[in-house]
């Protein structure tokens, strides 16, 4: 199962060595690949950025995904997943300007 997360800004507070984004990763067909357990620190390039990631499920069984979103001075943040076919199956956008948004315990499987 591949997942398409968008966001406009992706930092996994996480200890262990954390991965850069890699631009341009600003549409859907650009994103970058990502897998479970993988820490992603990244940055808003300009108004309106866009990061796409998409995440590589290859461990068997249900995996739990988390999202941390920290918060950026000026910036409504919002996070939204989709499938591999491009169906958004959430979006966070709960938190007010300036405050992070977070994901917590969404359940992926790798597809059959």
């Amino acid at each position: 199962m591949a997942l398409v997360i968008f966001v406009y800004f992706l930092y996994l507070p996480l200890s262990g060595q954390i991965k850069k984004e890699i631009e341009p990763n600003d549409r859907r067909e650009q994103a970058q690949e990502i897998r479970l357990g993988e820490k992603i620190e990244a940055g808003i390039q300009e108004n309106n950025d866009e990061d796409w990631f998409k995440l590589v499920v290859d461990k068997s069984g249900k995996n739990y995904l988390r999202v941390e979103v920290s918060g950026v001075p000026g910036i409504d943040i919002s996070v939204y997943i989709y499938n591999s076919s491009g169906e958004r199956l959430t979006e966070i956008d709960d938190a007010p300007k300036n405050e992070p948004e977070s994901v917590n315990y969404f359940v992926v499987e790798p597809a059959s």
